[in-house]
């Protein structure tokens, strides 16, 4: 069943509902396969999960969500890979046994960070 789901989110159905919502609700399709967003289509703005199809047999009619190019644009422009180190798996133990006692309650957020600080650095995990 897993399986099946995920699978239907690649069908040109699935990338439908994923992007432009219900049919009759958010769009409609005429004899002439011309598809029109509704008045609640426009509104949901083709924003449905799904921000480019996982299927490149289908295209979207109304071509890509308002605001995706100059938010690519953006992020290629300011964004970076984020780089993990060989010794990550050791830090992340101790980023993650301080970020969970501060979640708890069982420190205070400040206590957290400084410990995990302290600690991170006396193990030269950090500068």
């Amino acid at each position: 069943m897993a399986l099946e789901f995920l699978e239907f989110w690649h069908t040109i159905e699935g990338n439908t509902l994923s992007t432009l919502g219900v049919k009759d609700l958010h769009y409609t399709v005429d004899e002439s396969g011309n598809y029109e967003l509704t008045e609640l289509g426009e509104v949901a703005n083709m924003d449905h999960g799904v921000v480019f199809p996982n299927n490149t047999n289908w295209e979207n009619p109304f071509g890509k969500l308002p605001g995706v190019e100059e938010a690519q644009e953006i992020i290629m422009a300011h964004a970076q890979p984020e780089i993990s180190t060989e010794n990550w798996p050791d830090a992340q133990k101790i980023v993650e046994r301080y970020a969970f006692a501060a979640i708890t309650g069982d420190l205070s957020a400040d206590e957290a960070v400084e410990k995990m600080h302290s600690e991170l650095k006396a193990s030269n995990l950090i500068d």
